[in-house]
């Protein structure tokens, strides 16, 4: 089941089966989605969430959109509190595709009193087999994982221990190769979760056509969903274009980026470059200016861009310089600027990246730099994740050609992205 909502329409739900067995140990929800937000603190929903919880406590499925700073995960942190009191204390599994992103939401799901705990590399030594014993022994309200995860047998034989109630897929657009943040390891949740005995899964993105809507429903099996879109309109975003043409276009982006981020009341601010030796660039042309900057890509050493990205959240930093490797998820409210130093890969990927200010209901401002000689990176960027059968053909017949006896032996991170796709 899929719907068409206009974007200015109100948030919208759709049912049409009977509830699935309730969250709580009952047949029905064990608490009102109300009585949950005031646990938290809050004193009312946002548009679109009192549906998408009440869906995941009745045991439905859920296709949630909703733009960036929308509350989305709020509709999966309540339903996690509903096992207080459940002698089978049913556990929520949370996908998230960032490390930063669990962290800051296991952070804040600990300062609320939910029982939660996260998994992924770069831990404390014994962190992971300690959040694996606290999965097994009905501790742990709700686990964050990458998808990645999902290829370890220990957390795996972990889950299979407990009730899992509701399996959530945030940034939910990583399952199709429509979406602009394709990642093939999301494809392995499918199986995941009929290993899991199908509970009821929720996939949350802030941004999907209907094409990728489609994928992501058929990827992850969603039986008639809930589908629930809350509109993109934020009416806090201005959005700012700066065309910039022919000789000394660079020199005039530079002055522009400099005389917005000049302004105190313009920061904290996050700046989006195309390629990591833009990002240093930049970063470097901005820190002369006397403003704290960071920059953040996926080359620098693991644990110097987590100083960058800890320097921006907690305010040391006032400017952050990144590739699209930074921010998927991370939740800063009160950044004021969202500037593209270049033209980003997609409508959806600006869009999202732009909505990463004003979350905090403020106004804020989005400046794209643009220029054609960006077209050529794009063209560049497109070409190379385009993939056809030849394409797979020659990458099997390559891992023949090595193969000793029919077999492969590829170490963990020895393939790209594109590999990890052909593959």
């Amino acid at each position: 089941m899929q719907e068409t909502i206009p974007t200015t329409a109100p948030p919208t739900i759709s049912t049409t089966t009977a509830p699935l067995p309730a969250f709580g140990s009952g047949g029905a929800p064990t608490c009102t989605p109300e009585e949950l937000l005031k646990r938290f603190g809050l004193d009312a929903f946002r548009p679109g969430q009192r549906e998408v919880v009440q869906a995941a406590l009745e045991g439905r499925d859920s296709l949630v959109v909703m733009p960036t700073g929308g509350g989305k995960s709020l509709c999966y942190q309540l339903p996690a509190l509903a096992s207080d009191g459940d002698p089978t204390r049913p556990l929520v599994v949370v996908v998230s595709p960032l490390i930063a992103l669990m962290a800051d939401q296991w952070r804040r799901l600990k300062d609320v009193g939910v029982n939660a705990t996260m998994l992924a590399s770069g831990m404390e030594e014994g962190h992971n087999s300690q959040a694996l014993r606290d999965i097994e022994g009905g501790v742990t309200q709700l686990v964050l994982a990458a998808p990645e995860r999902f290829g370890s047998g220990a957390f795996r034989e972990a889950l299979a221990q407990r009730r899992v109630k509701l399996f959530v897929v945030d940034e939910a657009h990583c399952v199709t190769e429509w979406g602009h943040d394709f990642r093939p390891d999301y494809l392995r949740l499918g199986e995941a979760i009929a290993s899991l005995g199908r509970p009821a899964v929720m996939a949350a993105t802030a941004t999907a056509t209907p094409r990728v809507a489609t994928e992501i429903a058929a990827r992850l099996g969603l039986r008639e969903w809930v589908s629930v879109r809350s509109g993109f309109v934020r009416p806090n975003l201005t959005f700012d274009v700066v065309s910039v043409e022919g000789k000394g276009a660079i020199a005039r982006k530079r002055a522009a980026l400099l005389h917005v981020l000049g302004d105190p009341d313009s920061r904290p601010a996050i700046v989006y470059c195309g390629t990591r030796k833009d990002t240093d660039e930049v970063s470097a042309l901005i820190a002369e200016r006397g403003i704290p900057t960071v920059a953040y890509h996926a080359g620098m050493d693991p644990r110097i861009r987590r100083d960058s990205q800890a320097a921006f959240m907690d305010g040391r930093a006032e400017v952050v310089v990144a590739t699209n490797a930074f921010g998927m998820g991370v939740d800063k409210a009160d950044v004021r600027t969202v500037a593209h130093w270049a033209l980003p890969t997609s409508l959806e990927a600006y869009y999202q990246e732009a909505g990463r200010g004003g979350r905090d209901g403020r106004q804020a401002r989005a400046l794209l730099l643009a220029s054609r000689m960006d077209l050529g990176r794009l063209i560049r960027f497109i070409n190379e994740r385009a993939t056809n059968v030849e394409d797979v053909k020659g990458y099997v017949a390559g891992l023949r050609r090595r193969g000793l006896d029919g077999v492969v032996g590829i170490g963990r991170g020895q393939l790209s992205d594109r590999e990890r796709v052909l593959l």
